[in-house]
Parts: C-alpha cells; structure tokens; sequence
C-alpha cells in the first residue's frame, strides 16, 4: 500500500488584515512549532480579476476527477494541494484533478505582479472552498494581495478570513509531478486561435465526452472531430477541458500543443502576463501519476549531484544552460527539480518538500526489478540482451532497441509508450551494477 508523504507545519492558515496565510512548504518536528519564516514573496497584482479568476479555475481543475478507481474512492477528500512556487520573478501555482488525469498551472510572470520583497521557494497549499469563494468574489479594479513564506501563503481577496492547517503530499501527487515534465517536453505548438473562434469551439463540446476525440484545423477553422488527424490534438475527456470556457474571452492568445504519439495534450490560454496551462493525458482513465514515463531515469544517475548544485530557480532553463543533454534534464525532472513551461518550450526549477533519494521508492515497478536484481533474476546473452525471470516465464530484453523491448505482454500491449515494464528495468539495473 503507498504511503503517503505527510508533511506537518509549524501552524494554522488565516486570513487577517494583510492576507491569508496558508502554511507551507518546510516541515517541522511534531515536538514543536517552529519559528515564523521571513516570506520570500510579499506583493499584489496587477489585474486582481484575471488573476483571481484563473486561481479560482485551477481551484476547481483540482477539486475535479473524471475517473474513479475502486481504490481511490476512500482518498479523494484530502488530495486537492497545489504547489506555489517563486523563481526570480515569476510566480506558479500548479495541481492535479483528483484523478490525475488533469494538470493545471497558473504562470504571473514579472509584469502581472508588483512585489515588494521577491526572493525564491516553493510551498505546498490547500484550494479550499472557501479560499474559492474569496476568490470568486473579486471583481474588475478590485484587489488581490500575496505573501508567500516556507511556511504560508497569504492571500488577501475580498475581505475573507481562511485558516487551513497540515497537509499531506500523496505518493500519486508525487509520481504525477515526476512523470509530468517528460510529457511536457514532448508537446510542441500546433496551433493558435483567437478568442473568439475559441468561444465558438468550447461551445461545441461535450460535457462529459469518453469516446476518443480530436481538435484540428479543418476547413480553415477548428473543430472536434471523432479520427485521428495530421497535426491533430487528442481531446478525449471533454470535460476536461470545459474547465476553460470561463477564461477564453478577451484571450491574447490561446495555443495548442501536441505529442507525436497523441499521448498528451496541452493547451496554454494567455491574459497579458498570466498564462493558464491545462495538460490532459490521452485517455481520461490514465493519470500522469501511472504513466510510468521516465522510470528509468528514477535515481541519482551520472553527474546529477553537480547538476543540482547548479539550479538557481532559473524561471527559464536549457540543457545548454548546464551544459548536459536532455537525458540529464530528464533525470532532474523524475527527481522533481525541474518543470516545463510549454508556452516557453522550456524547462523551470522548482523544489518540492520531499527527499529525492527517495523518489525510486515509490513505484512497484522499480521496487520490483530492484528484487529481481537483488534475486538474480537477470542474466546476460550477450551484453545487449539479457533473460529476466518472468511469472511464469523468462522474457528477453533488447538493450539495443530503441525504445528498450521485453517479449512481456506488458510491453506487447503498451510498446513503451507507458514506460518501462519491470524486467526492462531489472535488466538496466543489472548492467548498471556490473
């Protein structure tokens, strides 16, 4: 059973006079409370509707689901905590639907924002109904004030009083963010549209559509249509992205993206200098927490102790920028160090408040094929196939293919597209340690 990462706080949220205070990011003994942190943000925006209304969007993509497991009904209450972060000006908020299947951001780059203390951190924080219905109430020339520590997050909007108290950072919250930025950074730009022509579109769409759907240019307009198409965007889960419809008017840009395997979707709607990121995985049964993408970059690897020692909370990030290669980014993002920023096609950093050693533990497929390893289920043919012990079988792993191929109905069903299985794994890690 996963456990969950449960991160305690030196106190209780509230909202008072200069703002609401959610706690946050650093954990602290249950002993004792620790002592108030000087916040690395203090400031107010600059459009209080827009940036209120785009928060109050997020609050609702996170309070969403579109699929329930059997398993995950018990849990669904307490997973609804985006994650702020503060990086040399620019100001994120970002969360998953219940599901997973859903990954909203919200960027206030440097003009939407006035600050009058701005350093860097993260913090972890509760969208409560409440704290929505503050936001909600905020109107045009209206205000919105933020202060943000290790500790809170204060939000001052319409007067309202929250308080919100410890939150806990599920194992799925986890593997979502760590297989997220490899998604990402396979989307490219498919398109723009105006507002209006977005209006018209959302309009069209289904409230609550499974059945697999594409949006593409056709006939020198947009529309969803029910087959795949050249440069096309998976919108399967309509509901999804119904979620926009409230933000697409007086729009300066709305931009799709794409994957070349249509296994994720993003589409990025722009106010001025704050930008709403919705991501959607193929299907809306599949969540970014069990994609499984990226697995085997899990751990420590090559060279990324000195890559992290470089990370500054740049807003904007390169591979060039280390002076690595997109495996190493890759790394770094499994290890929940790095974000992506379609709009800007660009990797961010970000630190969230779990130990990245401990990132591997999460997954029973790497649990697996470490045992496997560990039980000398793996031996070698050759030094690019290897044998690994299977269920009921031995299956063969082509360390020379690429993508990595197991004779494993695992991989017969899924080709790699969802990660790898457990014996690719086993056998990776078995050459790592020769």
């Amino acid at each position: 059973m996963p456990e969950a990462a449960t991160v305690r706080y030196a106190g209780a949220s509230a909202m008072t006079a200069s703002g609401l205070a959610l706690v946050a990011s650093n954990p602290v003994p249950d002993a004792g409370a620790a002592a108030e942190q000087t916040p690395f943000y203090v400031g107010r925006v600059h459009d209080a509707q827009t940036v209120a209304r785009m928060l109050f969007v997020l609050g609702q993509v996170v309070d969403s689901r579109h699929h329930v497991p059997p398993q995950m009904v018990a849990r669904l209450v307490a997973e609804a905590d985006p994650v702020v972060t503060l990086g040399d000006g620019v100001l994120r908020f970002e969360g998953f639907s219940r599901c997973c299947s859903a990954y909203a951001r919200v960027d206030l780059l440097p003009d939407a924002h006035l600050g009058e203390e701005a350093r860097h951190g993260t913090t972890n924080v509760d969208f409560s109904g409440p704290l929505r219905a503050a936001l909600g109430s905020v109107r045009a020339r209206g205000d919105l004030g933020l202060r943000v520590s290790e500790e809170a997050l204060a939000v001052r909007a319409g007067g309202s009083e929250i308080e919100q108290r410890r939150i806990a950072l599920p194992d799925r919250w986890v593997r979502g963010f760590l297989h997220l930025g490899r998604h990402a950074a396979r989307l490219t730009p498919r398109g723009e549209m105006a507002w209006p022509e977005a209006v018209r579109l959302w309009m069209q769409l289904p409230r609550d559509d499974r059945t697999p759907a594409w949006i593409a240019r056709v006939g020198g307009g947009w529309r969803l249509v029910r087959r795949p198409v050249a440069e096309g965007i998976r919108a399967s889960g309509t509901s999804r992205l119904r979620a926009l419809q409230g933000l697409l008017q007086g729009a300066s840009r709305v931009v799709w993206f794409g994957d070349p395997e249509g296994q994720t979707s993003g589409v990025v709607v722009e106010q001025g200098p704050v930008r709403f990121t919705l991501m959607t995985t193929a299907d809306p049964w599949r969540g970014f927490s069990g994609e499984g993408d990226g697995l085997e970059h899990v751990g420590t690897g090559p060279g990324i102790a000195a890559l992290r020692a470089r990370l500054r909370w740049q807003p904007l990030l390169r591979a060039e920028d280390l002076g690595s290669d997109t495996a190493a980014m890759a790394r770094l993002a499994a290890q929940g160090l790095l974000g992506f920023d379609l709009a800007e096609q660009a990797w961010f950093h970000r630190e969230f408040p779990w130990r990245p050693e401990r990132t591997h533990t999460l997954y029973p497929r790497i649990r697996r094929a470490e045992r496997l390893v560990a039980e000398e289920g793996v031996r070698f043919g050759s030094d690019s196939v290897a044998y690994v012990r299977g269920t009921h079988a031995e299956h063969t792993v082509d360390l020379s293919a690429r993508p990595v191929t197991c004779t494993c109905r695992w991989f017969a069903k899924t080709q790699g597209r969802r990660g790898p299985c457990k014996h690719v794994l086993a056998a990776q890690r078995a050459v790592a340690s020769r």
